[in-house]
């Protein structure tokens, strides 16, 4: 049987792998951003048992660092493991900044 999830996400998501930040709560960890949307990204973190132990929790605030972006944005959901973390961004993007990430892939 076919899976039919319906997608509940309001912009399409396109995958990618940026360079990026991540800041929660006055640390800084380093990560790559697997997919991106105006709206939102997937995140995977490259110190996994140092994010693992900050005790993340669904709406927890959070700052994603994309190039030059700096991007509000609260948690959706993360893995058991935080291997893979969900950001809702705190605004929708504009044309010029989605633009600025997809143009530049070393972003």
């Amino acid at each position: 049987m076919a899976d039919v999830r319906a997608e509940l996400r309001a912009f399409p998501r396109l995958a990618c792998a940026h360079p990026a930040v991540l800041e929660i709560g006055g640390k800084v960890e380093p990560c790559q951003v697997l997919d991106f949307s105006r709206g939102g990204c997937k995140i995977m973190p490259r110190a996994l048992d140092h994010v693992a132990s900050l005790d993340l929790r669904p709406h927890d605030y959070l700052t994603v660092v994309i190039g030059p972006l700096r991007i509000g944005a609260r948690l959706a959901w993360a893995t058991p493991n935080c291997s893979a973390l969900g950001c809702c961004f705190d605004a929708e993007l504009s044309d010029s900044q989605v633009t600025m990430v997809t143009a530049n892939p070393a972003a």
